[in-house]
Parts: C-alpha cells; structure tokens; sequence
C-alpha cells in the first residue's frame, strides 16, 4: 500500500511538472506572439493550434487506452518491469519521430502559401506542448489500470 502511495506520488509530480511546463510556455508565447504577428497571421497560427489539439487527442487515445488495457496482464504475469521498458522506450521514439520527421515534412511539401512560417511555427510550437501532455497520461496510464481493474 505503502509503495503505491509513492508511485502515484512520484508519477503525479512528473505530471505536474509537464502540465505546468506546457502551461508556462503556452502564457509565455501569447504576449510574444500577439506582438510578433498580425491578427490575421494569429488567426492562422489559432487554428493551426486547434487542429493539432484535435488530431493529438484522436490520435493519442489509442495509445493511453493500450497501456491501460494491458497493464492488468503484465502485472499478473509479474512482467512489470519487461512493460514499463517497453513504454519507456517505444513512446518517446514514436512521439519524437512524429515531432522531428513527419510534421516538418508535411509542413515543407504541403502548399501553404504565405503562411508557410506561421503554420511552422504553429506546428512546432503546439506539436511540443501536446507530446508533453501525452507523455504525462503514458505515466499515469498504469495507476488508472490499477484502479480500473
């Protein structure tokens, strides 16, 4: 029981910690971006933040709920330690992957007109905040699981 307290403890400050990191850079770039662009270059970078908002959450949901899913199984098959590896090894790869391959080359070759630098900029800007996110719900997916099952 002891030790369950610490974990949810432990996993619940690296939660807080990405929240409130992604939370401070997104009140930091208001100002600096409000000055930076024109309101019709903000409206572009507004929608090109909610759409990544969007894909992110449809997209992330199937990896959250996996760990969840099978976290009862690996727990009693005393595997924990072979689960944990592979959750801490394969979600940062997969989430940098799709930060530093495939959104730059989709922003590249995509038409986008004149707003190609603003969308850049939205694009990693957001794309950032929301794999911090999800990393935090990869480290509180096994305490649902606990709870859950």
């Amino acid at each position: 029981m002891g030790r369950q307290i610490l974990d949810i403890g432990r996993d619940s400050f690296w939660y807080l910690l990405a929240t409130v990191g992604s939370s401070l850079i997104a009140f930091l770039a208001v100002p600096i971006l409000t000055r930076v662009l024109l309101p019709r270059e903000y409206g572009v970078y507004s929608l090109v933040a909610s759409t990544i908002v969007l894909v992110s959450n449809l997209g992330s949901v199937w990896l959250v709920m996996s760990i969840v899913r099978f976290y009862p199984v690996y727990e009693r098959e005393n595997r924990l330690q072979e689960y944990y590896s592979t959750i801490y090894h394969y979600v940062p790869h997969l989430l940098t992957a799709v930060l530093l391959i495939a959104l730059p080359l989709i922003v590249l070759f995509v038409l986008l007109g004149r707003y190609r630098s603003v969308i850049f900029l939205g694009v990693a800007d957001n794309v950032q905040r929301q794999e911090a996110g999800e990393l935090a719900e990869v480290l509180c997916g096994a305490h649902r699981a606990v709870r859950r099952w």
